[in-house]
């Protein structure tokens, strides 16, 4: 399923996918039963309140949904009772930054400490879909020239929502209006997302990756980001250098275990460990994850 908010980024991508990807509002009996579904769920998860909402199919995507929210999507609670069980959620979402650089983003979800100001509940992380976000990031790369004048890169795992039993990433346009409004820019994203979901359905099985967990480096990680494009990695959750002293035993254990893929790695960026190193170290030998530095 895609979803889409009100920010000026998710419009501009729905906005796309109606025009040019054959998206419509679903208005057939059957299309009734269906978004009369989707109001029952909604109004089950905040029911004290009326969220906005419109349901989008297309005839050449018939896997795929588009659930246009007029709600913030890392505080949308109870997704569970929203979709369908083995689904893929994908947020479509702005990116702000303090920098305002173009930049292009992927990211899975979750907080690692009690701090939860944006969205999702404390010390839970979301469920990780590692290939997929890396087949994503593989073909933004592919697209490159058209994008001469953004990164391209993932970020460190960060906040809401969390608690779904589904895979949730999110793909980011940033970091400005002047961005966030560029209709090319969110065709070619939207384009690159569209044959990331259609490989990954045609191909899943053709293609192995080592399954990892990082911890270390900056919240926009080049190194992890370079395993991702240019290795056989692909990454579940990744802590910051920020986050480090949250990592213990029992997070670890949810790092390796909030992902569809099974995980066997742990890479280590060994210039921002500090004084945690040795604590880490010895926390992922116990759980038997191969280690590896970079």
């Amino acid at each position: 399923m895609l979803a889409s908010s009100k920010d000026k980024a998710s419009c501009t991508m729905r906005d796309y996918l109606m025009e040019h990807e054959g998206f419509t509002i679903l208005t057939s009996s059957y299309s009734h039963e269906f978004r009369r579904n989707y109001k029952d769920k909604l109004n089950q998860i905040t029911p004290e309140s009326s969220i906005g909402y419109e349901v989008f199919k297309s005839k050449k995507y018939e896997n795929i949904d588009l659930l246009s929210l007029d709600h913030e999507l890392v505080s949308l609670p109870n997704l569970d009772e929203l979709v369908s069980e083995r689904s893929l959620l994908i947020f479509l979402s702005k990116h702000a930054s303090k920098s305002k650089l173009p930049a292009l983003t992927s990211h899975f979800t979750g907080n690692f400490s009690s701090s939860n100001s944006l969205g999702g509940s404390p010390f839970e992380l979301g469920i990780a879909y590692p290939t997929f976000q890396k087949e994503y990031m593989k073909n933004l790369v592919g697209m490159k020239s058209d994008l001469q004048q953004y990164d391209l890169t993932i970020e460190a795992t960060h906040h809401g929502p969390t608690s779904s039993t589904n895979p949730i990433m999110f793909v980011e346009i940033g970091s400005s209006d002047e961005e966030w409004e560029n209709r090319l820019t969110a065709s070619l994203v939207c384009k690159c997302l569209l044959q990331t979901i259609e490989q990954k359905s045609k191909y899943q099985a053709k293609k192995t990756s080592k399954i990892a967990i990082g911890l270390g480096g900056n919240h926009y990680s080049e190194k992890f980001n370079k395993l991702i494009i240019s290795s056989d990695v692909a990454f579940a959750s990744i802590a910051s250098k920020h986050n480090l002293r949250f990592i213990d035993k029992n997070m670890l254990n949810q790092m390796r275990g909030k992902s569809i893929e099974q995980v066997t790695d742990i890479y280590f960026d060994k210039k921002s460990l500090g004084s945690e190193k040795h604590r880490l170290i010895s926390i992922s030998e116990d759980e038997c994850l191969t280690i590896n530095f970079v």
